[in-house]
């Protein structure tokens, strides 16, 4: 007897209105209210492009782990701004195509000596904290971000920008806000008029490309040891703008991740006395004075639970997703063709029945719970054979600033800090303004 499969309950049409003004106005909001009303599977159908959000994570691990090529990256990224942005690199690219690659980029990654990128990061760090003066207000997130940018520029592209930083930067953050603003002109204009490109967003890309095939170019006549070299002295021999593409995607997630994990974790140590003083004793003892090390990392436990704790409560990217190429099996329900399966870090990562007190800052929680946790009920960096491909190399430099920071410097709130997150796809603060104190 055939198995009988139902859609996933969910508001009907005549409700998705009133929620789609919600997810317009705070998506990560609206998705909680979703699952709080109608539980772990929810679906929405939305005109054109259906929508199933789930919270479980046995389901999300069976979405995740499905190798079968009945799911693929969502259909959003294949328009025309993020194929400008991203081209056909790994962040948006599916099939044999993307495996070959993501094949190669690992290789590039692994070759990269460990003790480079410790040096590229403390060195970056330091160079940001020289300039802090104590007692000052400073906006952690506009900081970090300048620091993981130099980072992923010198360990992606052996790229050292100088005086050219801020230009960089101040692209790669429009580019990012136009795609993580979820009511913008511009993105209107897109939809309306085919092929509508804005002027501005032009312009940065061209910039963006530019500095990409200089690096390009530069790493061809003097390799060095970064994953632009290596990926280059490969054995696949890629055209120039597939060596464009990917260059741009490893540049793209190496940074600003990194800086949203940074700020995050400072911004609730700063709310968080006890914890952030027990993190700067246990510095003390390891590294104490000296530059930190990627060894002193496995000797700092209490600065492992205290980044696995951030990354639960504010992922830096709080969803992915998946398209359903043809009617897809999720849990006891059954979803059509075109279905965007969206699993929600920022949902499941906050679940009461996965952890208690699911709002509160408690790095003590993963003293023993990841034994009892099932495996998807954490997955700050996705999973499966997309698993984030910086995954280690993201917590190794978050850890080594961390350690570089918080032994000189103590964090406490500014008055016009506006530490919640803002409504957009990357987990950014509105005002991450903290007071910097010199350390005796």
């Amino acid at each position: 007897m055939t198995k009988a499969f139902a859609l996933p309950p969910g508001p009907g049409r005549l409700q998705l209105a009133r929620w789609a003004r919600l997810l317009g106005r705070d998506a990560l909001g609206a998705f909680t209210k979703l699952h709080d009303q109608f539980g772990d599977v929810v679906y929405l159908p939305l005109p054109l492009l259906p929508v199933c959000l789930v919270r479980d994570p046995e389901m999300i691990g069976r979405i995740l782990l499905d190798s079968s090529g009945d799911v693929v990256k969502l259909r959003e990224l294949k328009r025309t701004h993020y194929s400008m942005v991203f081209g056909r690199g790994l962040f948006v690219s599916d099939g044999a195509y993307w495996h070959r690659h993501r094949v190669a980029a690992t290789k590039a990654m692994r070759k990269r000596a460990a003790e480079s990128e410790a040096a590229v990061v403390v060195g970056a760090a330091r160079r940001m904290i020289d300039a802090w003066r104590d007692g000052e207000a400073r906006d952690l997130y506009d900081d970090t971000m300048i620091l993981a940018l130099d980072v992923a520029l010198r360990s992606m592209a052996g790229v050292a920008a100088g005086d050219a930083l801020p230009q960089i930067c101040a692209d790669f953050r429009f580019v990012m806000e136009y795609f993580s603003s979820q009511s913008s002109v511009r993105r209107l204009a897109e939809m309306i008029i085919p092929g509508y490109v804005h002027p501005d967003f032009k312009r940065a890309i061209a910039r963006l490309n530019a500095v990409v095939h200089d690096a390009v170019q530069q790493r061809r006549s003097a390799p060095g040891d970064d994953v632009l070299s290596h990926l280059l002295a490969g054995d696949d021999h890629f055209a120039e703008d597939e060596i464009r593409d990917e260059t741009m995607n490893l540049i793209l997630g190496a940074h600003e991740p990194i800086a949203l994990a940074v700020t995050w974790t400072c911004a609730l140590l700063a709310q968080h006395q006890d914890v952030q003083e027990a993190l700067a004793a246990e510095l003390r003892t390891t590294p104490g004075d000296r530059a930190p090390s990627i060894a002193d990392l496995s000797q700092l436990p209490l600065l492992s639970r205290v980044l696995t704790e951030t990354l639960r409560l504010y992922p830096p990217i709080p969803g992915v997703g998946r398209e359903a190429r043809r009617d897809y099996e999720v849990g006891p329900y059954r979803v059509p063709k075109a279905t965007q399966l969206i699993m929600n870090q920022w949902v499941t990562h906050r679940d009461a029945r996965l952890f208690p007190e699911p709002g509160a800052f408690r790095p003590e929680r993963w003293e023993n719970v990841r034994t009892n946790l099932p495996r998807y009920a954490y997955f700050p960096f996705g999973g499966g054979q997309r698993l984030c491909i910086g995954k280690n190399v993201a917590e190794l430099q978050i850890m080594l600033v961390l350690a570089t920071l918080l032994v000189r410097f103590r964090f406490t709130p500014a008055t016009d800090a506006m530490l919640e997150r803002t409504p957009s796809m990357m987990l950014r603060p509105l005002r991450a303004r903290l007071i910097i104190s010199s350390r005796p």
